[in-house]
């Protein structure tokens, strides 16, 4: 989705409306997933969840680019499980 949403940006304003909302719902079901951890203590009580939903897609973006010029599989798993991890702490 974010790869239609930058090559469609300037070309087809409806399309990058449908890819956004789609994208702010990813984002939201992320929220609810770490609301529900922060519920069941599996997160800490003082986290953002709406911020670490952000921060844990915004990694996903990062790692898609990452792998077009480091498609190495083991080190994409392995900055993914950081970012995973960070989420968490």
């Amino acid at each position: 989705m974010t790869k239609a949403l930058n090559e469609t940006a300037e070309q087809d304003i409806e399309i990058q409306q449908i890819i956004s909302n789609n994208l702010s719902m990813l984002q939201q079901a992320f929220t609810e997933k770490l609301e529900q951890a922060k519920k069941e203590n599996g997160i800490s009580a003082y986290k953002d969840c709406e911020h670490l939903a952000r921060y844990f897609l915004m990694g996903i973006y990062g790692l898609r680019t990452f792998a077009q010029t480091h498609p190495e599989p083991e080190v994409l798993k392995q900055l993914a499980e950081q970012r995973y991890q960070d989420v968490l702490r």
